[in-house]
């Protein structure tokens, strides 16, 4: 039985590779963090991580990002175990779905209100400039 904090939470990332490969976690990663460093730097890394003898360690963004990719919450149904948190629910798509309307329905009353206040600022101005008068000399 694993008792220390740390054989616990390497054992709750295992979960990461039942289905995906070390190799193909690293290439998530790398395309998520972008370009910064080789793909072999990369693999190297989540398999140290995944090595109890090495000082290497998963990034929490690192953990969230494997989370989602493999759709697997063990790590962070752990974390909250540990810190006595009640377990999240991760978002489905209908829900997905209304936040993206409701962003999209703020966005249009945002254009709207902006093109309202150019309107106002243009026929502002037109008024402003009232009749000329040019001297004649």
């Amino acid at each position: 039985m694993q008792t220390d904090f740390k054989s616990r939470a390497i054992a709750s990332l295992e979960c990461f590779r039942e289905e995906f490969t070390t190799k193909e976690l690293a290439l998530e990663l790398y395309s998520i963090y972008g370009l910064g460093s080789p793909v072999q730097t990369w693999i190297a890394h989540i398999a140290a991580c995944f090595n109890p003898n090495k000082p290497e360690f998963f990034t929490w963004c690192d953990i969230v990002n494997l989370c989602r990719i493999t759709g697997r919450w063990e790590p962070i149904n752990f974390t909250c175990d540990e810190l006595g948190l009640v377990h999240p629910t991760p978002i489905d798509n209908t829900a997905k779905i209304a936040q993206l309307q409701a962003h999209l329905k703020h966005l249009h009353s945002e254009r709207q209100r902006t093109e309202q206040e150019l309107d106002r600022l243009l026929t502002g101005e037109q008024q402003d400039q009232g009749a000329r008068f040019i001297r004649s000399v």
